[in-house]
């Protein structure tokens, strides 16, 4: 071993053993007189109105504890805290109570150890942090050099607390051999920094200074954490030096307890890392609810860079990172690239409904203008995550959905499958000829695939299967949408699944309305059982599940369009600290009250299931801040009634009704498209739900479903449509779509209109709208008439024009055009121009088969 060598590993042991030996550091407590100091004895902060209240549910809740009255000392404490007293208040309330008091009742675990735990935290005061000021910053550096123990000691610990950015300085310091004592106390502060500082550290192994990689080594072996173990596999699998790949392998060994060799491949590992980002595993996200920083190396200038992103997309650039590299050591390792599709998918989800919601929230002012700015600048670029996601190809996207399906993300999977409208291949899908599957492959399926399978018999290869799963997965979205892509690609060839296209399809337009209902509960049992209720046809709910706390919170600051949380008391009341938007101050806040404060969050209705005597005691503690109490877990009626009196809500209501329409929207537009003459699909089954949304629809669902009807070509919609065109109320465009569907449905099926429909027909010819006179000229001109009926239709016409009925001369523009915009009813206007251009009907002419037909 050279010497150069030997005196590094000797600095890294020096390290270690340092570490090891220096003392464990105590958090920093606000000094006494200064500017946090607590209210002296019996005087107090009353400078806030609440003050006085806030002491008296506190002493209540001693004297309860002390009487041994454990559940009434818990709703007075937990009243007290949500009249959010300061810092200066709960410290004076700390040393009154005693602090040993508090820690017993940390002890005795439960609900109480929570309130316990989180008094003593408000009690602390706001600690100092540092954060990015690199001055006093280096200052501190350059500390740990000096030659008292107690000068190194104070630095360390407030490099400590200023946290993951201190780390530029320190690592900087990594490469210098010249300075051992400093180097080691660098090591020892970063070691010391834990976890908060293993994402910088983990960047480090990518510096050109082989000094600085090893150093990193150390750290990263000392604090332990398994995100690190990709990028310490890569150094010892690949690194050029041989002094990096020995210290790289001792901090594997450290970490996992396993020679290197024992251990996955390093791709193997990126893309385990890669997927516990992506699905926000807490073993590798941590309780992030302020804003964060993402930490990237320079390799052109070999330094750290810091680069500010919103919170909500952290864990995706992390998984997109990590899929990179593992796809440098390996382009060809599979698992990589659908996952990657799936990344950059959620990405792109996530950046437009931030977009969305706080474009809206700032024009209502819920949001400050700056802080709307500054994620309009952190999303810039967002429709590229959704661009980037097609690179991987089409057999990556439909392994992009499989995964999506099982990962239960039904944005992504919608995605996906917005995708595959455009990209596959119809002679892809699976046959429905299929041989029965051996009990081997059966064994590996999902709930889906055993489903699609019940019928296939013949084929080998299902390589659109994802797409089947798909159109049997619970979540309505992710139906709706492989419904659609189904009937858009039109094969002509009975593939599995086909039957439920056009079912599906005609739910989907009948949807009235959607509420998409976020559920935070840790009891399986009691989530599944709400679910289930939920799902339920007449709750027209999506639902978003999250299992803990922390993937409730981050799911509901996702900017999503969620219209009701559902929660118990407990979670509730899970202690979290955040910094709300615009707001520098750290404080301790529970998940009610976290949700409440933040602007994205603080509208959505919440409610709590609390069962037997939490019922009562849930309802003192939360208050208004629940919009209902319901059972836990809750009847179907009683959560049905209650989610009823939130959406009378008008903003609610509306929210729902907007989103379900544009499900029916296109979902009668691509029925539109399909032509019933060569189609494998049965166009009839969509009948009813097309019919159903013609009385009270927007127009932009009205019309394709109008059109849909006029295509499928069945006698069965002739009196809806009839009625719409004959109903003066409605819109101009409805009736027009009506009169045209009429036409082709009379055409295809050389119908003669019931003399209630006939009637309705000339009533249109009469109508001050040219467009409905036109669209009933057509339908008359289709229909199956006898000679002596079109004569007596042609001279109603002639005398109304002779009148004066309708418009002047009755006449058609020469330059007729088509709505483009969707309208609401609204009373019979003045003339208009037409929508199309239509040739007048002669009475017996050959388009209606007239000459007598019928005599």
């Amino acid at each position: 071993m050279d010497s150069g060598r030997l005196r590094g590993v000797f600095v890294c042991a020096l390290a270690f053993l340092a570490f090891l030996a220096f003392p464990a550091f105590a958090q920093e407590e606000t000094p006494a007189g200064g500017d946090e100091a607590a209210p002296a004895a019996g005087g107090g902060d009353e400078s806030t109105a609440s003050s006085g209240d806030v002491k008296t549910l506190f002493r209540d809740g001693i004297k309860k504890l002390r009487d041994g009255d454990a559940e009434g000392a818990y709703v007075s404490f937990e009243k007290a805290l949500h009249m959010r007293p300061n810092s200066d208040l709960m410290l004076f309330l700390r040393d009154e109570a005693g602090h040993q008091l508090l820690l017993d009742m940390a002890v005795k675990g439960g609900a109480m150890r929570d309130t316990a735990l989180r008094i003593l935290e408000l009690a602390k005061g706001s600690h100092e942090r540092l954060r990015k000021d690199q001055t006093e910053i280096q200052a501190l550096v350059d500390k740990l050099a000096a030659t008292e123990f107690v000068d190194r000691w104070e630095a360390t610990n407030r490099l400590v607390s200023v946290g993951q950015y201190a780390a530029p300085a320190l690592i900087e310091r990594l490469r210098d051999d010249k300075n051992d004592d400093l180097r080691v106390n660098c090591i020892i502060t970063l070691s010391k920094m834990g976890v908060e500082i293993v994402l910088p550290v983990v960047e480090a192994l990518n510096s050109s200074s082989p000094f600085l990689r090893q150093n990193a080594a150390v750290v990263l072996g000392n604090i332990k954490d398994t995100r690190a173990l990709a990028e310490l596999k890569r150094v010892e699998e690949y690194d050029d030096s041989p002094e990096v790949r020995e210290i790289a392998a001792e901090a594997l060994t450290k970490i996992t307890r396993k020679a290197p060799c024992e251990l996955i491949s390093s791709k193997e590992y990126y893309f385990q890392l890669a997927e516990k980002y992506y699905l926000n595993h807490p073993s590798v996200m941590r309780k992030i609810y302020e804003p964060t920083c993402y930490w990237k190396w320079d390799k052109e200038g070999d330094k750290l860079e810091e680069i500010s992103v919103p919170p909500f997309l952290l864990n995706e650039m992390l998984a997109e990172e990590a899929c990179f590299d593992g796809l440098e050591i390996d382009e060809n390792y599979t698992p990589l690239w659908p996952l990657l599709t799936c990344v950059y998918f959620a990405r792109y989800n996530e950046s437009r409904i931030a977009l969305e919601a706080a474009n809206e929230k700032g024009k209502s002012g819920e949001l400050e203008a700056d802080v709307v700015a500054q994620l309009q600048g952190d999303l810039a670029n967002h429709e590229r995550f959704g661009a980037a996601a097609n690179i991987s190809g089409r057999r990556n996207m439909y392994r992009a959905l499989s995964r999506s399906l099982e990962d239960k993300k039904p944005e992504v999977a919608v995605s996906c499958i917005e995708v595959l409208r455009d990209l596959a291949d119809p002679y892809e899908l699976p046959s429905a000829t299929y041989d029965a599957p051996t009990p081997e492959e059966e064994a590996t399926w999902t709930p889906y695939q055993r489903e699609a399978y019940q019928s296939l018999r013949d084929t080998k290869q299902p390589f659109a299967l994802p797409l089947i799963e798909a159109l049997l997965y619970p979540d309505k979205r992710v139906k709706y949408a492989a419904a659609e892509c189904l009937a858009h690609l039109d094969p002509k060839f009975r593939f599995l699944g086909a039957s439920r296209v056009i079912p599906t399809l005609a739910d989907a337009v009948s949807e009235v309305g959607m509420r998409v209902i976020l559920v935070i509960e840790d009891d399986d049992q009691v989530r599944n059982s709400l679910r289930s209720v939920l799902e339920e046809p007449n709750m027209n709910a999506f639902v978003v599940e999250a299992i803990s706390a922390d993937e409730g919170l981050a799911r509901a600051k996702k900017f999503p369009h969620h219209d009701v949380i559902i929660m118990g008391p407990k979670i509730a009341n899970t202690v979290v600290f955040t910094l709300t938007e615009g707001v520098s101050t750290p404080i301790a806040e529970t998940v009610i009250m976290t949700l409440k404060e933040d602007v994205r969050t603080k509208k959505v209705p919440i409610i709590i299931m609390a069962g037997g005597g939490d019922a009562s005691s849930a309802k003192e503690i939360f208050g208004d801040a629940a919009a209902a109490y319901v059972p836990r877990p809750p009847s179907g009626p009683i959560l049905k009634l209650e989610l009823d009196k939130i959406f009378e809500d008008a903003t609610y209501k509306n929210a729902s009704k907007a989103r379900a329409d544009a499900l029916a929207q296109r979902a009668a537009e691509t029925l539109a498209t399909l032509n019933p003459k060569d189609s494998i699909f049965d166009l009839t089954r969509g009948i009813d739900g097309l019919v159903s949304v013609l009385p009270n629809r927007p127009d932009f669902v009205r019309v394709p479903a109008c059109r849909a009807l006029g295509n499928i070509g069945n006698a069965l919609a002739v009196e809806p449509l009839a009625k719409l065109i004959g109903n003066p109320e409605d819109t101009k465009e409805s009736r027009a779509a009506a009169g045209k569907a009429l036409a082709l449905i009379f055409k295809a099926n050389a119908t003669t209109p019931s003399a209630d429909v006939l009637d309705v027909l000339k009533e249109a010819l009469q109508a001050p709208d040219v467009v409905v006179q036109a669209a009933a000229t057509e339908a008359i001109g289709a229909a199956y008439l006898t000679t002596a009926q079109r004569r007596d239709i042609a001279e109603l016409k002639r005398r109304s024009i002779k009148t004066g009925v309708g418009p002047a001369g009755g006449t058609t523009p020469e330059e007729p055009t088509e709505p483009t915009e969707p309208t609401e009813p609204t009373e019979p206007a003045e003339p208009t121009e037409p929508t199309e251009p239509t040739e007048p009907t002669e009475p017996g002419g050959e388009e209606g088969g007239g000459g007598g037909e019928g005599e």
